[in-house]
């Protein structure tokens, strides 16, 4: 079972402390933070991060969409990024140089 997107939950959830019976990917939330974990079978289902007992819920394999049920995505022209990091690293060295007396 792996995470492809969107992470929908279903099925029964499972507590802190129980025994984890199927292999896979687990989350769970409060009102500030999703987690996301990876279980094999026999494992122990753990505490929240702020310690507090929780349930876990197997994530479904889905993608995840918008209200059309479609995809978007964003194009960039190819080297683009690279150019930009390197342009802006550039810079970054110059002004270090610059301030250093260099």
């Amino acid at each position: 079972m792996g995470l492809l997107g969107g992470g929908n939950t279903g099925g029964t959830g499972f507590a802190t402390g129980a025994t984890c019976t199927t292999s896979g990917t687990y989350r769970a939330s409060n009102k500030y933070i999703d987690l996301i974990l990876v279980l094999v079978a026999g494992d122990i289902f753990p505490a929240f991060c702020d310690g507090k007992k929780t349930t876990w819920y197997a994530l479904t394999q889905s993608l995840p969409t918008n209200k059309s049920g479609a995809f978007t995505s964003v194009k960039v022209a190819a080297g683009s990024i690279q150019e930009r990091t390197a342009k802006r690293l550039n810079g970054d060295n110059e002004a270090h140089q610059a301030q250093e007396g260099f």
